[in-house]
């Protein structure tokens, strides 16, 4: 069984673009800072 936390946390992305977009933007910057490591 999911979390209320976990649940919400699911549906940001899809409902809520300006969250999607920050999730994107750390995606990038995780993968950068991998790649230069």
């Amino acid at each position: 069984k999911k979390t209320k936390a976990e649940e919400t946390k699911g549906d940001v992305p899809e409902e809520d673009p300006s969250q999607r977009k920050v999730k994107d933007v750390v995606d990038e910057t995780k993968g950068d800072v991998s790649e230069e490591n």
